[in-house]
């Protein structure tokens, strides 16, 4: 798994990068708090695997449930710590791979697990081992979620090997540029996908309120642009559904959004919610 390094590489970065990105928390959220009520309990024994700097995490902790967040990225991980830290019930932050979730979280312990944020492609080629790693790691009826996409041929026609402009981030004497190039390799179960992320920063003359809390203007000796290559793999949507079954979950729902509609063939986003059958 490769992904850590690309997200030390973003650094503070990726909170602006991805600040956008905001779709995904109600729907896990509210899972948490259906399945606490569905269970009679007012909190739930969390596991989030790639939490990175804890997006979801401080949602999760401030509404009172035992997390314990997972991520490669040590700097990531120190953001969740201070977001998190003047929550009354904060984190356990463990740093390692998740593809270890087995030996990192006690058997048997954990009500939901959940790996947002599309991390599962990082370690797609590993899914039945983790999936397998999960279960033992739920309780019995324990739940499982994630997202992950697949994209269509014309998404791939229309972006392969592209510099695309993402976002512009002001600061207060400059501003942030996002680009990103997705360059995909065909395979004989998906895609290899490999995403160039750059962040250049562009000074200008007038001064702007940063709409995001960042250390955002860089000093004298510090970089003013960086690079992060993400690698990621994806497959067919029905893969995902057969590796499930094949650890011994039970599908509860598969959505095509965060909205809940049903998933369907020509969707290129995938969320999945199962439930250990043991």
């Amino acid at each position: 798994m490769d992904g850590g390094s690309a997200y030390e590489d973003l650094g503070e970065l990726y909170d602006v990068w991805c600040a956008e990105v905001a779709e995904d928390l109600p729907f896990y959220t509210q899972l948490a708090d259906a399945l606490a009520a569905e269970l009679g309990r007012p909190t739930l024994d969390i596991v989030e695997l790639g939490a990175g700097s804890g997006r979801i995490t401080s949602h999760l902790a401030a509404a009172g449930h035992r997390v314990t967040a997972i991520d490669l990225a040590t700097s990531q991980l120190e953001v969740l710590r201070d977001r998190t830290s003047h929550t009354e019930s904060p984190p356990i932050v463990v740093a390692g791979d998740m593809r270890d979730v087995a030996t990192l979280v006690p058997l048997g312990s954990s009500d939901l697990v959940l790996v947002p944020f599309r991390g599962l492609l990082h370690v797609t080629t590993d899914r039945d081992a983790l999936f397998a790693d999960v279960i033992r790691v739920l309780r019995p009826g324990g739940v499982f979620a994630f997202d992950v996409f697949h994209p269509t041929d014309a998404q791939v026609a229309a972006t392969g090997d592209r510099w695309l402009h993402r976002r512009l981030e002001p600061t207060a004497t400059g501003r942030w540029r996002f680009d990103e190039r997705a360059t995909y390799a065909r395979r004989s179960d998906g895609w290899d996908l490999r995403v160039d992320v750059r962040c250049r920063w562009e000074a200008t003359k007038r001064l702007r309120r940063p709409r995001v809390d960042v250390r955002a203007d860089p000093s004298v000796d510090a970089p003013t642009e960086r690079h992060a290559l993400l690698h990621l793999h994806t497959v067919e949507h029905a893969e995902w559904g057969a590796s499930l079954t094949a650890a011994g979950f039970e599908l509860d729902g598969s959505y095509g959004w965060f909205d809940g509609r049903p998933l369907s063939v020509g969707d290129d986003d995938a969320i999945w919610v199962a439930r250990s059958a043991h």
